[in-house]
């Protein structure tokens, strides 16, 4: 009996992270003159059981930079020092990293959510260099969801504001992949939208756009410039191809604290199987010194207790993790 208490210390313990659901998550992006983009994703999630708090990791292209980030609800949250999505943080508050050159940006909040509550939460930022620049047409390539996103979302609604009077002439919208993002006329003001999208569904829009709507220097500011009119930029993006890659680079490394539907099973099956050896080891103990085998098993055993599960406990690195392989994602615990 006491080896079957002490199995249970040695099994993964799975952090009590909240079940949510998301019914409805909402993007606007707002084109500035100057080329940068400010961006408000509004994050509406549902909890079956208490929450800690909840992560995004931006996704960005290659030379994009993550500005000026903010989380609210019904007040501003307090930026702290960087830290890890984990349950230790104090509700209320923020914090931001990027992850290498080139890879997402987290941003982790900490809050204290009641099961069955439903709670909105405002994240803020501007991005500079996302839109290309070329002497016909501009480009802005906006991803709106991570491929590393655990959970789905009910409906994901996207719409893009550019600087200037209204007008849809030289403008055209992509969703990617369009099977699952659907844009509508593009203008001055363009939608998206998408319905049960899953997890782990990366999506972005493409939007190409008259460079006379922004306000540019000659040379530099705030957008990347591209070489020639941006013809063949376009025929790519007519042609269902997406030529801006989204963000590789480093990952923002795993999530050790999360718990998702249907990973409780792992850990059941993983008690049976622990428990059972060491009921077999126990009853090995029982028997007379003469029946046993010799000294050799005895160290086996030992050296399975040694070694135990601990790698796999709450701060170890979990496999699937959010944070692999450089794409943005988000989550809850």
């Amino acid at each position: 009996m006491l080896l079957m208490v002490l199995a249970a210390g040695l099994l993964p313990q799975p952090v009590a992270g909240p079940h949510v659901t998301q019914p409805r998550a909402e993007i606007t992006a707002t084109v500035r003159a100057d080329g940068t983009v400010a961006v408000v994703e509004e994050h509406t999630l549902t909890y079956r059981s208490p929450g800690k708090g909840a992560y995004v990791d931006i996704p960005r292209a290659p030379g994009v930079v993550v500005e000026d980030v903010s989380v609210r609800e019904s007040a501003a949250y307090e930026q702290v020092a960087p830290a890890e999505p984990d349950a230790s943080g104090r509700a209320g508050t923020y914090s931001e990293r990027a992850c290498g050159t080139d890879g997402p940006h987290r941003v982790v909040w900490h809050l204290a959510a009641t099961p069955g509550s439903t709670r909105t939460f405002r994240l803020g930022y501007t991005l500079k260099n996302a839109v290309t620049v070329f002497g016909g047409h501009a480009f802005l390539h906006l991803p709106v969801r991570g491929a590393h996103w655990r959970g789905g979302v009910d409906l994901l609604e996207v719409t893009v504001r550019l600087p200037g009077p209204p007008g849809s002439g030289g403008h055209q919208a992509f969703g990617q992949p369009a099977s699952r993002l659907a844009a509508g006329p593009a203008g001055q003001v363009t939608r998206a939208s998408a319905r049960a999208v899953p997890g782990a569904q990366a999506l972005a829009l493409d939007l190409a756009f008259p460079p006379a709507r922004l306000d540019l220097p000659s040379t530099g500011g705030k957008v990347l410039r591209g070489e020639g009119d941006g013809s063949a930029t376009l025929a790519e993006l007519r042609a269902g191809r997406q030529p801006v890659t989204s963000a590789g680079g480093a990952a923002c490394g795993p999530v050790g604290t999360e718990t998702y539907d249907g990973t409780w099973w792992v850990f059941a099956g993983m008690a049976v199987l622990v428990t059972g050896v060491l009921v077999l080891v126990e009853r090995r103990a029982r028997r007379p010194l003469s029946r046993r085998s010799g000294p050799a098993r005895g160290r086996a055993g030992r050296s399975y207790s040694d070694h135990g599960y601990h790698a796999g406990q709450p701060g170890g690195t979990p496999s699937h993790s959010p944070g692999e392989g450089g794409g943005g994602g988000g989550g809850s615990f």
